[in-house]
């Protein structure tokens, strides 16, 4: 049994079948003539991240479903993958019905409260727990339990339609709609690409990202996108998490058609040239690091003015810098 659908999950179904079936001799002792892997999941969806936790208008990321809806192949066809068999485990493990598939999913069953860790143990030979990050980590900073401080967990399955994060969308109605997201300011604190990724969905709002698969809630909450973004790190921009690419999305807003300017400062750029961020320009990731302070410098001597004219935009994404 493999308690977690998520990458991992799956991932290691996948390379526990290929071991399994490619030298069945090899482990016929342990395993016997035939094997089942089930892989449970408390949601009655699969595939974790992928599903709830990739930015909507990043949909080639999520193109790694089609693998994992494949290794379902022969119990179930691709459409039914999520609402295959659930319910209690006990009633068909050991149904000879299911031995013409050696991979089954278990959807809306959660260890703990609809079977024990030790009676998961007593059915299965081997059991694996692959059920990722259940919390969030606390700043243990004033003010984080205020309404509208939400962590980045909580925000990207609400938008991405996770259930367990429908109930946000009277929150993030209330304090976005003061009067409207047009007016809001929000801070993002981080510099990482789930960061960036939350502020370019905040600025994008519903006409930016229609054409994608973003929960209908969340569609009406964003409305047009919000004001201004200020995405908040405490180093500077040679230490920043985030890639290329997803920096690289934010400079060209503007000139796909949609009103978000980004801008940096050069002057908190310089500021974070120390001694250890130039030597970290000639190590093992120079280039990668040499080629994102090469982008932000031209956003910054070009004011953010990213778009095909000088009309200031109506929203904008700004990154800062050693703010901590």
């Amino acid at each position: 049994a493999i308690v977690g659908s998520g990458p991992s999950g799956m991932y290691t179904a996948k390379y526990l079948n290929s071991a399994l079936s490619t030298n069945s001799s090899k482990y016929a002792s342990i395993i016997g003539p035939s094997y089942t892997i089930d892989i449970i999941e408390k949601l009655p969806t699969p595939f974790g991240l992928v599903r709830s936790g990739v930015a909507p208008d990043h949909p080639e990321v999520k193109n790694v479903e089609n693998d994992f809806v494949a290794l379902f192949e022969g119990e179930t066809n691709a459409q039914d993958v999520g609402t295959s068999t659930t319910g209690n485990i006990n009633d068909d493990h050991n149904d000879s019905a299911r031995k013409e598939t050696a991979i089954a999913f278990r959807g809306n069953v959660e260890v703990g409260r609809d079977v024990s860790l030790s009676e998961l143990q007593s059915l299965y030979d081997v059991v694996v727990l692959a059920y990722g990050c259940e919390s969030d980590r606390r700043l243990g900073v004033p003010g984080e339990d205020l309404v509208g401080v939400l962590s980045a967990r909580e925000f990207v399955g609400w938008y991405n339609g996770h259930p367990g994060y429908v109930y946000l969308t009277d929150t993030l109605s209330r304090v976005l709609s003061k009067p409207s997201p047009a007016s809001a300011d929000v801070a993002v604190i981080g510099h990482g690409n789930v960061a960036l990724d939350c502020a370019r969905v905040l600025a994008k709002g519903s006409m930016g990202l229609l054409s994608t698969d973003i929960a209908s809630h969340a569609l009406s909450v964003l409305e047009d996108g919000v004001r201004k973004v200020t995405v908040v790190g405490r180093r500077g921009h040679i230490q920043g998490a985030f890639t290329i690419k997803e920096l690289r999305e934010l400079t060209k807003l503007r000139k796909e058609g949609i009103d978000v300017s980004f801008r940096v400062s050069s002057e908190e750029m310089d500021m974070g040239m120390t001694d250890a961020s130039s030597e970290e320009l000639k190590g093992p990731m120079a280039r990668p690091k040499g080629r994102i302070d090469k982008l932000l410098r031209q956003v910054a001597a070009a004011g953010g003015d990213t778009g095909p004219d000088t009309d200031i935009a109506s929203r904008e994404v700004s990154l800062r810098f050693l703010m901590n």
